[in-house]
């Protein structure tokens, strides 16, 4: 052996073969990090006068040192991924029955959906029917039939029911008068407005009953008309948005007015101012 061994080159020591174990992200960036680690201990320059075999022997505790530490990491790192699958499994599990719910409603959504059409189809065929109802034919079933009168706060009199069921002969009349009241509460109240028609009514009545030979006085007309405009709005022929009471009351007012007006016509004798008013606005016979 030379007399200068000590400046022999250090023999490369065999690494141990590392082991087969699962991959992952984590693993691989903390193996790496201790592999650099080991890697940089292991190229430091020796100094040339340090003995080889305590070098060696350093070197071979390093590397156990390293695998172990190697070992201890990939065993925590398999245990959490371990973890964390069992995690991603079940958060799966659970998004699986979540879709599975979402689609169950979904079917009870469509399904109520279809009875809600189906529901709206029948308010449309009831709301024809609705409307399809008239004036005349609820007179005729309220007034001669005798059926709702409670709704109806003027007694039904032999006379009145005579005269409406000579009126109901004509349809005609009853659904010129139904489209008068429509235009008379359109806007679910009665103003100044309102008065010339609610007058122009009387006059049509007026006459109308008159027509029909029967013999009748001024107050029998208004009641007539008080009981004409109560069913409509009472039956929903004519709906209003607001008190119904109120707007009846307002109407039954103008009427009761118009007739005295009417009254007082008829006991003037002279062909004064007042008499050429009164017979502008009121009927005459």
């Amino acid at each position: 052996m030379s007399e200068h061994s000590e400046f022999m080159p250090i023999d490369i020591i065999e690494e141990k073969p590392k082991k087969n174990k699962p991959k992952s992200i984590l693993y691989d960036e903390i193996t790496t990090n201790i592999t650099n680690f080991r890697d940089s201990v292991t190229d430091e320059r020796i100094e040339p006068k340090l003995n080889n075999n305590i070098v060696k022997e350093t070197m071979v505790k390093v590397e156990e040192v390293v695998d172990k530490v190697v070992d201890k990491v990939e065993e925590v790192v398999d245990k959490v991924v371990d973890k964390v699958e069992d995690v991603v499994d079940k958060v799966e599990d659970v998004v699986d029955k979540v879709e599975d719910v979402v689609d169950k409603v979904e079917e009870v959504v469509d399904k109520v959906e279809d009875v809600v059409d189906k529901v709206e189809d029948v308010v449309d065929k009831v709301e024809d029917v609705v409307d399809k109802v008239s004036l005349a034919n609820t007179l005729q079933t309220t007034v001669i039939e005798q059926i709702g009168l409670d709704k109806c706060s003027i007694p039904i009199t032999p006379e009145i029911k005579k005269i409406f069921k000579k009126l109901l002969d004509n349809h005609t009349f009853f659904d010129e008068v139904e489209q008068n009241i429509k235009n008379i509460v359109l806007d679910d109240k009665i103003n100044s407005n309102d008065v010339p028609q609610i007058i122009s009514l009387i006059s049509n009545l007026y006459k109308q009953i008159h027509k029909l030979k029967i013999k009748f006085n001024e107050k029998l007309c208004g009641d007539i008309l008080k009981i004409v405009f109560e069913i409509a709005i009472k039956e929903k022929i004519i709906k209003i948005k607001y008190n119904d009471i109120d707007l009846l009351e307002c109407v039954n007012n103008i009427i009761d007015t118009s007739i005295s007006l009417m009254l007082i016509k008829n006991e003037l004798k002279t062909k004064g101012f007042l008499n050429c008013i009164l017979n502008f606005l009121l009927p005459k016979k």
